[in-house]
This record gives structure tokens, sequence and C-alpha cells, in this order.
């Protein structure tokens, strides 16, 4: 059976475990959920006790992530859809006028389609 003075000592201890578990709580709290001053910030050595967990280099384990995307388009520009193929195409390769065209070689060539329609030729196939 316990003495009156170890009774004492134990209820000294647990109040101030008790004590500390509660600024503790606050301090969470405050980091959490107080305003933008009063949040928790990583540089300040005050801060620390709360989450402060020391991991050595050799438990930390690494993994190396892959994948690939499709790069998009610039921003402002829309990308379009390919036209149908049941559509009419018509080619009109556009050359040079007036130039000695013997010697040249073909550099690149640009493809644009452009839809045009006539109100009745949608209408009435």
């Amino acid at each position: 059976m316990q003495t009156q003075a170890d009774l004492a000592k134990e209820v000294v201890l647990l109040r101030q475990e008790n004590a500390f578990l509660k600024e503790e709580l606050a301090q969470f709290k405050r980091m959490v959920f107080g305003s933008k001053k009063e949040r928790f910030i990583a540089a300040d050595p005050d801060q620390q006790g709360l989450f402060d967990i020391r991991v050595s280099p050799q438990e930390v384990q690494r993994e190396t992530v892959t994948y690939q995307r499709e790069k998009t388009s610039k921003k402002g520009k829309a990308k379009r859809l390919l036209l149908p193929a049941h559509l009419p195409r018509e080619e009109e390769v556009i050359k040079p006028e007036g130039l000695d065209m013997k010697n040249s070689s073909k550099i690149g060539e640009k493809v644009t389609e452009v839809l045009e329609y006539t109100p009745w030729q949608v209408l009435c196939p």
C-alpha cells in the first residue's frame, strides 16, 4: 500500500504531465487552426517538439516514378479537331509565279483544312 507522501508525489507528477499535455494540445491547435501569423513555421526553432521526428538517411526509401504526358498547346490557342472523312475535299497547290523552278527543291509543306459550306448543300446532300 502506498503512503500519503507517495500519493502526493504521484499527484504532483500527474498534474505536471496534465499541464504539459494541455500545452502541447494548445500548440497543436494553434498550428492547425490558428491565424496565419500563429501557424507553424518550419524554420522557427521555437516551434519544434510536437512533430520532431528524426529519420536517418538509411531509413528513407526513395522511389523513382516516370510518366508520359501530352504536351499542351500554347495558352490561348484552341486545338482544332480533324474534319470528318466523309466531307468533300479540294486540294489547292500554291506555287510561286515568275520564278525559275528547274533547280529548286521542295523544302516543306503546310496543309490547312477550311470548312466551307453552302446551307442548301448541307440540308440536301
